[in-house]
């Protein structure tokens, strides 16, 4: 009986971990593509961030109506799993940009000064 809880409290601790993985890389994401976007377009800082709320909800309110269907065709592990990786997914744009962004903003300043 102790190995089944031992083993059911690690089966729970590591789901818990994944939702908390799961919501930080979204947070990640979502809160630097959008600080991003403003910084980028200070002229359009509003609708930018209109914008980007306004994803943030859709795909709130897609990803939930979702789950519940992919839950059950995959299961509870699976479902956060996937949605994970999804979101680490996500964060490679991040990334790239961070690299890359500094080069993109000259050549728009560049071409602004024609």
């Amino acid at each position: 009986m102790t190995n089944n809880g031992n083993f059911l409290f690690t089966f729970y601790l590591f789901y818990i971990y994944d939702i908390y993985i799961g919501g930080f890389t979204t947070l990640i994401g979502q809160n630097s593509t959008s600080t991003y976007l403003v910084d980028v377009s200070p002229k359009y800082s509003s609708s930018v961030t209109a914008a980007s709320s306004c994803l943030r909800y859709v795909s709130a309110g897609v990803m939930v109506a979702l789950s519940v269907k992919i839950d059950e065709a995959i299961g509870v592990g699976w479902t956060y799993t996937l949605i994970s990786s999804f979101n680490i997914l996500c964060i490679i744009p991040v990334i790239w940009v961070y690299f890359k962004g500094e080069k993109w903003r000259n050549e728009i300043d560049d071409d602004d000064e024609l």
